[in-house]
């Protein structure tokens, strides 16, 4: 995992991947891939089992330029591009979670993120996500949601977003 305030260094490794890690290169704590072709989809909504909420959000102040400081990035290039910074769409995902779906604590445990475009500060992103499936186990419930972003009719990212939304007290007291 990743925490915030850990500086992930990243580094590409050759045209398709990029590593980064938290701490030292043999610790390598996420994997980026890049890629111009198509590769399989993320965030399908087809495969919803469990419909949510759609949320439509205007994409300035907390969820603008400016979230690239909160999100640990000092480069100016969204603010001076007046662009959306791309950590936006996990954040709404988690934002989904956290109204929709979790129940008191929960842990965002993985995301899988295709940026198909960017988006202009102010515009208007709807948001659709749903369901994909639910896992039980000793930890508690997790689930995989599906999410999509459109920002004026057009996609701007699907993600596949997973997160432990009840967590089992395993106190023995």
């Amino acid at each position: 995992p990743v925490f915030a305030g850990d500086l992930l260094v990243c580094q590409p490794v050759d045209r398709e991947r990029i590593d980064g890690w938290v701490d030292s290169p043999d610790d390598v704590r996420a994997d980026i891939q890049a890629s111009r072709t198509e590769a399989r989809e993320i965030g399908s909504l087809d495969a919803v089992t469990e419909p949510l909420r759609p949320i439509t959000v205007r994409l300035d102040g907390e969820w603008g330029s400016e979230y690239a400081a909160r999100a640990g990035d000092p480069l100016p290039f969204c603010s001076e591009a007046g662009v959306v910074h791309p950590a936006v769409w996990p954040e709404l995902a988690n934002h989904i979670v956290h109204e929709q779906l979790a129940v008191g604590s929960w842990v965002h445990t993985a995301s899988t993120i295709r940026h198909h475009g960017v988006a202009a500060v102010g515009a208007t992103a709807v948001v659709q996500s749903g369901v994909v499936r639910r896992i039980t186990n000793s930890r508690g419930e997790r689930a995989v949601l599906a999410v999509r972003i459109e920002v004026d009719g057009v996609v701007a990212a699907t993600i596949e977003h997973d997160a432990l939304i009840r967590l089992t007290n395993n106190d023995d007291t």
